[in-house]
């Protein structure tokens, strides 16, 4: 994968997708909960569902957040967390280095749970439950156990040397609105996904809807992040996030991918979605367009947008799209890629040179 088209493609089958590398916070465990029940609203489930996988939500990121930068020498980039959605089915993955001592309590445990049926997996929590016998380290032994019994299965799960060169744990839970004792994915896809984010600095993805009740979680994660609250990147990921509902081909339910990455000079944003063949041309032009102009000439063009108010809803050559061009200072790429179905992949990436 080496273009938000590949990713978009990987992830073609999910309803939602949601990637998250690097520094971790309790803040943004509860907005993690919003945009999944946002993703949710829509879907006719069981209240009992919905609060289960919010637990094992919360569960599986509180992991990372407790055990994430105890390893010495080794940065927070490589804390991962996953959340994939369709229909009832729902994937959650975590992944963090971790000491020696922790490797061994986690095998240990993990090891005991491994091909349990569901009441002895319950007959397992009641004992641990009674003789007090959860770990030290909040997140093994009792939490394991109660992930286990509200999924009917032990965690699918890998303790091994990682990029960071450290031991690095990922969990991977799956669940149904219907327990069930089989999965449909295999570990070994969540951890080269972890890796590839590692490799290639990114630091978040979400592919899914884009209403702005969907935006705004994802907005406060980023603008959360102390290192990125600042200058163009908080203004530059909004409007981003809304230029995919401006283009979307089907602007009741807008549906598009996002993603976010270090570079070398700072942080690249990109944003993509489908849109209709006819589409293209005209917006490739006002694109084009936008791309030949000065930083002089892209103040005066938003100024007589201003003064004429001609500011377009569809956002093609509007307010929006001026603003993306002066907020990153002109470093602003877009492709367009044909499906097979005939509609056009459109995606726009921009440059902000700072971190």
């Amino acid at each position: 994968m080496n273009s938000l088209w590949e990713i978009y493609k990987r992830y073609e089958s999910d309803d939602h997708v949601f990637t998250y590398a690097g520094r971790f916070s309790d803040s943004i465990t509860n907005l993690l909960i919003d945009l999944k029940e946002e993703q949710q609203a829509d879907q006719e489930l069981k209240k009992s569902y919905v609060r289960r996988s919010s637990y094992l939500l919360v569960e599986c990121f509180q992991n990372v957040v407790r055990h994430g930068n105890e390893v010495e020498d080794v940065k927070d980039k490589f804390n991962f967390f996953q959340l994939r959605t369709k229909r009832d089915h729902q994937l959650i993955a975590s992944s963090n280095p971790v000491i020696e001592k922790d490797k061994e309590i986690l095998t240990d445990i993990l090891n005991n749970l491994h091909n349990k049926s569901i009441d002895e997996i319950k007959a397992l929590y009641t004992h641990t439950l009674s003789e007090g016998s959860a770990t030290e380290r909040g997140g093994g032994g009792l939490g394991l156990i109660d992930i286990a019994k509200k999924t009917g299965r032990s965690p699918l799960w890998d303790i091994s040397i990682g990029k960071s060169g450290a031991n690095e744990f990922c969990i991977q839970i799956e669940m149904e609105a219907v327990l069930s004792d089989s999965t449909k994915h295999n570990i070994q896809e969540t951890k080269e996904i972890r890796d590839y984010c590692f490799e290639n600095n990114i630091l978040l993805f979400r592919k899914g809807g884009f209403s702005q009740s969907e935006i705004m979680p994802i907005f406060e994660m980023i603008k959360n992040n102390k290192e990125n609250s600042d200058g163009h990147i908080p203004y530059l990921t909004i409007e981003l996030m809304q230029n995919l509902q401006r283009h979307a081909k089907d602007k009741a339910n807008p549906q598009g991918i996002f993603l976010m990455q270090e570079t070398e000079g700072g942080i690249s944003i990109e944003a993509g979605n489908i849109i209709d063949k006819e589409r293209k041309e005209s917006l490739k032009a006002q694109l084009d367009q936008l791309k030949g102009l000065d930083a002089k000439q892209l103040k005066g063009l938003y100024r007589a947008k201003l003064m004429s108010d001609e500011k377009k809803e569809d956002g093609g050559a509007g307010i929006g799209l001026i603003e993306v061009f002066r907020h990153a200072n002109g470093k602003v790429d877009y492709s367009f890629n044909e499906m097979e179905d005939g509609d056009m992949f459109y995606s726009i990436k921009v440059f902000a040179d700072e971190l």
